[in-house]
């Protein structure tokens, strides 16, 4: 038994016309006709008589509308206590760069204001774990740093620049380039850098750095890097967004000077998403109380 097809001859018997049904239900004539003969065949008897004036219930055929009514309307409240049951339990889950994590603390106070329920997953990975993560659909977006390579290489994705971002480098107070404005690649020559092992930092330093100085070493232990830079032992590259919410930077212990790299193709701060599905209102409310934050950093 299909319930589709016992609201097909709930309609009829309401319009009296398999044509008129047709058109309240944009399904083809041939369509409900063929549904009515499945059930007639099912329940053994016929539920319909075609007459001049319309198509009217037999006498078996005004009691199966009757209980169906009836299941469709158990059917729909069944249908609401699952809408609802999911609306309870709510789930989003939503991928940062780690650098970018502190963006996310408003969006989180929005989205339980709204849905207190909601169950929210927040997750730090690198921009090449949360593409993944998002083609496979385990998360619906993700805040990310894009590249020229990032756009070649992941064509089928849809990625939303926010704004560029701009390369720094950070040291020491102590340290003889803390004075300096501005930095170029030549000034780094024979540095010795301590890197976040983030795919763009990596590719940052392979890219222009790697001839030219040092690495201590790479890691995602923010904190060694941290203390490798304030006691002067090494340098490291940072981008503005995430530096200036340093807590070294913003106590002078620690100085971000932006480097000036003319070999250096634009580099942006952005989201990923899937092309299918499309993104649905509330994904699309999230995203842009994210770009306000991003905003109010920068007016700031």
């Amino acid at each position: 038994m299909n319930l589709d097809h016992l609201a097909y001859i709930v309609d009829v018997s309401k319009t009296k016309s398999l044509s008129m049904s047709a058109k309240n239900l944009y399904i083809s004539v041939s369509a409900i006709s063929q549904a009515i003969n499945n059930l007639e065949e099912e329940f053994g008897f016929k539920i319909f008589t075609r007459l001049r004036h319309g198509t009217i219930p037999t006498p078996e055929g005004e009691k199966l509308i009757e209980k169906s009514v009836t299941v469709l309307a158990q059917a729909e409240k069944l249908k609401q206590l699952a809408i609802n049951k999911n609306e309870i339990q709510k789930e989003i889950t939503i991928d940062s760069v780690p650098g970018l994590m502190h963006y996310i603390v408003n969006l989180i106070k929005l989205i339980k204001s709204e849905s207190p329920n909601t169950k929210i997953e927040v997750n730090g990975k690198t921009t090449q774990e949360i593409i993944n993560d998002v083609k496979q659909k385990n998360a619906r977006f993700g805040l990310i740093w894009i590249y020229d390579k990032l756009l070649k290489t992941n064509k089928e994705m849809v990625f939303d620049i926010i704004q560029e971002v701009k390369i720094n480098i950070c040291v020491s107070k102590k340290h003889p380039l803390a004075e300096c404005k501005q930095l170029t690649i030549e000034d780094l020559s024979n540095e010795t850098f301590v890197i976040h092992d983030e795919q763009n930092i990596r590719w940052y330093y392979d890219e222009f750095l790697k001839n030219k100085s040092e690495i201590l070493f790479k890691t995602n232990n923010i904190e060694s890097i941290r203390s490798a830079v304030k006691e002067n032992i090494a340098i490291t590259i940072g981008i503005d967004f995430v530096v200036q919410n340093e807590p070294l930077i913003q106590s002078g212990e620690v100085k971000s000077i932006e480097l000036i790299n003319p070999y250096h193709s634009p580099f942006y701060v952005g989201f990923v998403t899937n092309k299918y599905p499309p993104l649905s209102s509330d994904d699309k409310k999230y995203i842009n109380q994210l770009r306000s934050e991003f905003t109010k950093k920068v007016d700031h």
